[in-house]
């Protein structure tokens, strides 16, 4: 009798634990949230946004590294523009079967324009490639070595305190001040990716900053989309994919790579 009744002592005792545990649970992970700092820098790309980076996307490599695609956009391409494109991105990739994985990377040397490495395949590329409210505005290719395009392409505009003894890791990086109009972070995971490469530990938790809203009147919706497709033929002779090569030559004389066949096309056919 005695022993009953200690043993259901014991089970009120781990019940009631358990009650205070998951009551606390939310709370203390709300107090977290607000602990978290910011990691934006308005002239570059920081080393927690590198990290963040580097992390994403050997997650990814986990995965599938066979399925990862690169998509650019052009210069000076609008916000929503650039929203309803990797928009698309994700749910083609639902469509598709794929996770719904991807990473941006916004810089702003030559106007706004954003990279997206997400799991993909060919038919994904052809819609977006196909899609008559961007697809002349966006390029879309295979990544061959995604190691070598986030250290090295992806990673030309950041921050001087960010480059500080790690030239040898990332390479060449573009002097100056890369400034972003709107601000907000420049590397950003999907939602499904940022969960998951936290839960990994392959990812830190950060606190988010948004970019600034334009004014209603300017911003890049109807008329606005428009000039966007209309001055395509004349971006996309500027933009970042076909810049490259003419990038690359500048890099080179700051990149520690010993031929040019080791900085040949920052790891993309």
């Amino acid at each position: 009798m005695g022993l009953h009744m200690t043993e259901a002592s014991a089970q009120d005792q781990i019940q009631t634990h358990t009650k205070s545990q998951s009551w606390k649970t939310p709370g203390s992970y709300r107090q977290t949230r607000r602990e978290l700092k910011r990691t934006v820098a308005s002239w570059g790309v920081t080393g927690s946004e590198l990290n963040r980076l580097l992390g994403a996307v050997r997650f990814m490599q986990l995965h599938c590294e066979r399925h990862l695609w690169w998509a650019t956009t052009d210069n000076n391409t609008s916000r929503p523009i650039i929203h309803d494109v990797w928009k698309r991105i994700t749910r083609l990739q639902g469509e598709n079967g794929f996770p719904q994985y991807s990473v941006a990377v916004f810089e702003g040397r030559g106007g706004v324009h954003v990279h997206v490495i997400f799991f993909g395949n060919h038919a994904m590329a052809q819609r977006l490639k196909a899609s008559k409210q961007f697809g002349d505005a966006v390029h879309v290719r295979r990544v061959n070595d995604a190691e070598r395009l986030v250290r090295g392409y992806l990673a030309k505009e950041r921050t001087p305190q960010a480059n500080y003894r790690r030239e040898h890791v990332f390479g060449g990086r573009l002097n100056g001040s890369h400034r972003l109009e709107g601000g907000g972070d420049r590397v950003r995971l999907s939602r499904q990716l940022e969960r998951d490469a936290i839960d990994s530990g392959h990812v830190k938790p950060w606190r988010h900053t948004n970019a600034k809203r334009k004014p209603q009147s300017s911003r890049g919706s109807g008329k606005g989309r428009e000039r966007s497709r209309a001055g395509g033929a004349n971006e996309r002779t500027s933009g970042p994919l076909h810049s490259f090569l003419r990038l690359e030559e500048k890099l080179s004389r700051l990149c520690p790579c010993s031929s040019r066949r080791e900085r040949s096309h920052a790891g993309v056919r």
